[in-house]
């Protein structure tokens, strides 16, 4: 942990230079965040990385992805865990949040949402996705399964706006004779 410290306080130069001048163009902002109470010993918060909170500020004009179902179920819980506050700022962003205590049928069903409008890209592992190494150990967190999910339908749906088509490889060329 403290060469990661040591890391972040090297880079900090790097971040304010190349990094936050990029953060006013860009469509989407993660900012992954420990919940409260991460720090303290003896709270019944989980210490670690797969149940860190994340909260995502997408720009303005980005294809809407429908999540009113899974968000409207996910209102019965106090607080809930996946909020969406649309035109959030004065740019007209919007803010999705996922706690780190997602439930896991929560996030299936959100992940089963952004699967349904990207059927055809099932070639993107989704099986890896929410994947990471913590030590060498395979671990596996919603809310980053989830981040990376959104972030490919974005990336997707620029694509197929732009003209873009996604499957299978062309077949080889036939040998001539």
């Amino acid at each position: 942990m403290p060469e990661v410290i040591r890391q972040i306080v090297d880079r900090r130069d790097d971040h304010r230079r190349y990094i936050v001048p990029q953060r006013e163009h860009a469509d989407v902002l993660v900012h992954f965040y420990s919940p409260p109470g991460y720090f303290r010993p003896g709270t019944a918060v989980d210490h670690d990385d797969a149940h860190l909170n994340v909260r995502l500020r997408l720009a303005p004009g980005l294809p809407r992805l429908d999540l009113d179902y899974v968000l409207a179920a996910a209102a019965g819980s106090n607080p809930p865990p996946i909020r969406l506050e649309p035109e959030a700022d004065a740019n007209g962003a919007s803010i999705l949040e996922i706690d780190g205590t997602v439930s896991p049928s929560t996030a299936l069903e959100l992940d089963g949402r952004i699967w349904a409008h990207m059927e055809t890209h099932r070639h993107l592992r989704p099986e890896e996705i929410g994947g990471y190494l913590d030590g060498g150990v395979e671990r596996h967190s919603d809310p980053l399964a989830l981040t990376q999910l959104l972030i490919a339908y974005q990336v997707v749906q620029a694509g197929l706006e732009r003209g873009l088509t996604f499957g299978a490889s062309p077949a080889p060329a036939a040998a001539s004779g």
